[in-house]
């Protein structure tokens, strides 16, 4: 940053450090239990460890649970299985090595998603280097990028999510833009390449590679023009989807498994998942799984890629030419956008966006870098800046927890929001003040106003980051899915003691799984709404307890559990009552 390129050795270190503090947050939440679509990957990896086939648990409706017989009749572990084929299963394959090596269970599944994280790491380091070749500081906007990514509570806790996108997905599609970036001035084998990294996609999502084709596609029509776009990236996808259909029918067929099956997941996720409603309705979903994501990604950093894509708007509306950098603000913003209006957020949890991060962080990096150059700050201004803003934002508290979790208890309990709005309200001041009071501490970049307004939400990108780290490194309650609950590790304790393995209960997945019972079947979403699923169930008499929560259940489904008539009689005559934590238990009496 002092003009002169950072050597080789300065990268290496950089890259260690920043990796080993990302590693270091994350080991604190190794051991958290499994959560959600968590437990049905891990049950597949362990199949595909033991048998070699990816099956996991199904669900069962409430109806037919009624009459499940544990003494007689078949385990629900045993009995309910399907494939696990709602996506090729190469990521199920790579965890269950992980298992074959390491032994099942969530902190070996957690430590496939942190290797993934210091792949990631590496990618953008390589990716930042082809983007920014011509430029002298281009190691300098790798290292930048490699600790903007790092430290941010995204980044780490989503390493830590056992899924796709948040894991394996990430570098992979990182490699992928790499080598579209190489090829934008080289001859045909390099589009062979490609082709053959979105094959490799293809095996890892089906949805990923579209869009990344889609970003290409228009990228090189404005570039080279649409014929020559439409050849060169007919070749990349004609490659890619040649090789992985010839290679998963080769699998399929020698697996015994049905080849369609993930082609059927993949329709029945759009025409499900996709927009539904008024238009008004479309948008303010949107815009609420905007502020989500924005809330975990940090609303500067989202800042700081708007100023850089308003620049690049300008640059190339007076120069009418790309430049590499601008591929990756088409991905990021196609991948934001698409997953905004389709797949929003799991559980409160922005993992299908986890992708765009890495993206945002080295376009962040170049501008930030260009906006250093011209300002020339002093290093000790900006450290105090950085902890000045992480304390303000420390003190206001976690934003993820007060417009997610605090909204959902009181909606339940038929609160007024007066409190959560009063303490979001709040939030959202020391947001706005944060980069104001860090230009007074470290000065603006520049006389322009955007310039000007770089370095501050640079610093505030880094404190927002290192507050919610601390936050979350110190809380006693979920931070990933189910945002804000408390009790799961008690609740698993209690039903491990109440709850003999082959005893019946009714309960989130999660929850069965977690205490190893092999006789409960796994509750389709539609049970804890259906009056008559939940008598009949609640009246069988094998049923030991039944357990629901906000970590996984929403609002509607306790909201009517807790006010239907029938199934509130059925529990205060035949159960007692335990509030533990976020979730309410009830046991049946002797």
């Amino acid at each position: 940053m002092n003009g002169q390129p950072l050597s080789g050795r300065a990268v290496v270190l950089g890259l260690a450090l920043v990796t080993a503090a990302s590693l270091g947050f994350a080991s604190r939440f190794l051991h958290d239990p499994l959560m959600a679509d968590e437990i049905y990957l891990v049950i597949a990896a362990d199949h595909i460890r033991h048998s070699g086939r990816p099956l996991t648990r199904t669900k069962m409706d409430a109806t037919s649970f009624a009459s499940v017989d544990p003494e007689s009749g078949p385990l629900a572990g045993a009995r309910d299985t399907g494939y696990a084929l709602w996506h090729p299963p190469l990521y199920l394959h790579l965890v269950a090595l992980v298992f074959a090596l390491a032994g099942t269970g969530a902190a070996q599944a957690r430590l496939f998603g942190l290797g993934c994280l210091v792949a990631t790491i590496l990618a953008m380091y390589l990716l930042s280097q082809a983007v920014f070749r011509d430029r002298a500081d281009r190691r300098a906007i790798g290292l930048l990028a490699a600790f903007l990514f790092a430290v941010n509570p995204l980044a780490i806790q989503g390493a830590l999510v056992v899924d796709i996108d948040n894991t394996l997905l990430t570098p992979v599609l990182l490699l992928a833009l790499l080598a579209a970036v190489r090829s934008l001035d080289t001859g045909r084998s390099r589009d062979l390449a490609l082709g053959a990294l979105v094959a490799v996609l293809l095996w890892i999502k089906l949805t990923t590679p579209p869009v990344l084709l889609l970003a290409l596609g228009i990228f090189r029509a404005a570039r080279e023009g649409i014929a020559a776009a439409l050849r060169r990236t007919g070749v990349v996808a004609v490659v890619g989807v040649a090789g992985f259909l010839v290679t998963w029918i080769a699998y399929t067929d020698a697996q015994g498994l049905p080849a369609s099956a993930p082609f059927q997941h993949l329709v029945g996720s759009l025409v499900g998942a996709g927009p539904g409603g008024t238009l008004p309705t479309v948008l303010r979903e949107a815009a609420l799984a905007l502020a989500r994501v924005a809330l975990w990604v940090s609303p500067f950093l989202l800042l700081l890629w708007a100023l850089g894509l308003g620049r690049r708007a300008l640059q190339f509306a007076s120069a009418r030419t790309l430049e590499p950098e601008d591929l990756l603000h088409l991905t990021a913003a196609l991948v934001l956008v698409a997953y905004l209006v389709v797949g929003r957020t799991t559980f409160g949890f922005p993992r299908y966006d986890y992708p765009v991060l890495p993206l945002l962080a080295i376009l962040a990096a170049a501008s930030i870098l260009d906006a250093w150059r011209t300002a020339a700050p002093r290093y000790w201004r900006g450290l105090l800046a950085t902890l000045v803003g992480a304390v303000l934002i420390w003190l206001a508290g976690d934003p993820l927890l007060s417009t997610y979790s605090m909204v959902r208890e009181r909606l339940v309990a038929g609160l007024a929001l007066g409190d959560v709005i009063g303490r979001v309200f709040l939030q959202v001041v020391v947001l706005l003040l944060t980069p104001l009071v860090i230009a007074s501490l470290g000065g603006a970049g520049g006389r322009r106003l955007a310039r000007a307004a770089v370095l501050p939400l640079a610093v505030a990108t880094v404190s927002y980051s290192l507050a919610l780290d601390a936050i979350q490194a110190r809380a006693d309650y979920l931070v990933r899915y189910g945002y804000g609950g408390v009790g799961t590790r008690e609740v698993l304790a209690f039903l491990g003691r109440e709850v003999a393995p082959e005893a019946l209960i009714l309960a989130p997945a999660e929850l069965i799984h977690g205490i190893g019972n092999r006789a409960s079947p796994f509750p389709a979403n539609a049970v804890w709404t259906s009056e008559s699923a939940l008598v009949g169930a609640l009246s069988s008499a094998p049923l030991r307890a039944f357990v629901y929560g906000l970590p996984t259940n929403t609002v509607e489904q306790v909201r009517f559990i807790e006010t239907d008539p029938r199934v509130v009689r059925v529990l205060d005559e035949g159960f007692r009552r335990l509030i533990i934590g976020s979730y309410t238990v009830w046991v049946r009496r002797p």
